[in-house]
């Protein structure tokens, strides 16, 4: 009985009062519907998109030289790297400048907090998070609908045009060691190529795989005809009486005396051959290696060449920001809504605690002293 009491006390409490809570609830409803009005009224556009994966840029993988199949769609990194650049101090700046938003927004540029205060108010209207399936959500709340679509889609494409240029930042260090090394390469395969000339001109190697047994040949052959020669003078010096065997020996005598002179000029040649022999075959493999290794370097370069002046995706768009329809703040009718119940149970609080100590002596009790 004694709740039930106490229960019926505060009904009575409350509805004796009630005249008051109704007016405060009226006037704390009327005074939340101007205010409402006043408020502006924004639009909201969203536009949904995937961050892209690197290896949409990667040369090996591009031309099929890669050991792993391409990934179209980005990993964790990827995203933080393309929710880095969403929440980057340049993004901001470009649609500040890109839309004059100081005058949009009326803020007094010669104020030494303007800064400060476009990118506070930019960043109460801009809002981008990462959801549940590794979406990215940009959102830009504007009064005007229509400039609240481009500036999202601006944002958006903004993004993919700064992703692109971070990994085109990479890919210009790619060519540029690429560029170096070439020129090194191709310096190196000119010092070959005339060390290489050198041998050959001062050994007489222009043919390493053939050259050897051709001279080995010549030598062979002139030593053959040599002897070949020499049984023919014995014959014909043992037969001296014959006709015609003088002029024999003698025409068999300047040919054996040239073809000695060819032999000591073919032998000197073998040996200055085989001197610079094994020069020239080192220099001529390692010349070829090189040449090999500058053609792979040269198209490995031009790959990437081709790369870094293409045109690849940082992001993948799911869903252009449309211009919206229905405002998405203010919500007057919750706003006014909220407004009145807290009236009524503030109110209502604030009326019983005052019936219930109304006797009270404040004075006293601030005092130190007891209350009657």
């Amino acid at each position: 009985m004694e709740n039930k009491d106490n229960l019926i006390g505060v009904l009575e409490t409350i509805f004796k009062w009630k005249k008051y809570i109704v007016f405060t609830c009226l006037a704390v409803g009327i005074g939340a519907i101007v205010t409402v009005l006043l408020v502006p009224v924004y639009y909201q556009s969203t536009t949904v998109f995937y961050a892209a994966s690197p290896d949409l840029a990667d040369p090996s993988l591009m031309y099929g030289r890669g050991s792993e199949s391409m990934r179209y769609y980005g990993v964790k990194e990827d995203i933080d790297r393309i929710m880095s650049i969403a929440k980057s101090s340049e993004l901001a700046n470009f649609l500040i400048n890109e839309y004059d938003l100081y005058n949009h927004y009326d803020i007094d540029t010669s104020h030494e907090l303007a800064e400060y205060y476009i990118n506070v108010h930019l960043a109460s209207l801009y809002d981008v998070e990462r959801t549940k399936e590794d979406a990215i959500e940009l959102s830009i709340e504007d009064e005007e609908k229509e400039l609240a679509a481009q500036m999202a889609n601006a944002a958006r494409n903004k993004i993919n045009e700064i992703g692109q240029r971070l990994i085109k930042q990479s890919l210009n260090l790619t060519v540029e060691t690429y560029r170096n090394s070439l020129a090194d390469s191709e310096n190196k395969l000119d010092s070959l190529g005339t060390e290489l000339r050198f041998i050959r001109d001062s050994f007489g190697v222009y043919n390493v795989e053939t050259q050897s047994e051709a001279m080995a040949g010549l030598v062979s052959k002139t030593e053959a005809g040599i002897q070949k020669n020499n049984a023919k003078v014995s014959y014909y010096k043992n037969n001296i009486s014959r006709k015609g065997s003088r002029d024999s020996v003698r025409a068999l005598e300047a040919r054996l005396a040239s073809q000695e002179a060819e032999l000591i000029i073919y032998k000197r040649n073998l040996d200055l051959f085989n001197q610079g022999f094994t020069q020239a075959e080192v220099l001529g493999e390692v010349q070829l290696e090189a040449s090999e290794q500058l053609g792979k370097d040269r198209e490995r370069y031009r790959q990437i060449l081709s790369v870094y002046h293409s045109t690849f995706p940082a992001i993948h768009v799911l869903e252009e920001a449309p211009v919206p329809v229905i405002k998405s703040r203010p919500k007057r009718m919750l706003i006014v809504t909220v407004s009145v119940i807290l009236a009524f149970i503030l109110s209502t609080i604030a009326i019983l605690v005052f019936d219930t100590y109304r006797d009270v002596n404040w004075k006293e009790v601030y005092e130190g002293k007891n209350a009657k």
